[in-house]
């Protein structure tokens, strides 16, 4: 059994992935992993262009 801090949707991966026979890693990979990965990066894009956006904008009323 997983930790309580370790979120659902790990323990539902490794899961699938570790008890599931029915399900390659491919087929894993092209239902979960890629989607979970895309919405990461498109968070951290997001965040570092406001971070940027906040930083010029204080810089800009600063002087």
């Amino acid at each position: 059994m997983a930790p309580s801090y370790v979120p659902l949707r790990v323990k539902q991966l490794l899961s699938e992935i570790f008890l599931s026979t029915g399900f390659s890693f491919r087929d894993i990979w092209l239902d979960h992993l890629k989607w979970d990965i895309l919405c990461v990066c498109v968070c951290v894009c997001v965040y570092i262009y406001i971070y940027i956006y906040i930083c010029i904008n204080h810089k800009i009323k600063k002087t």
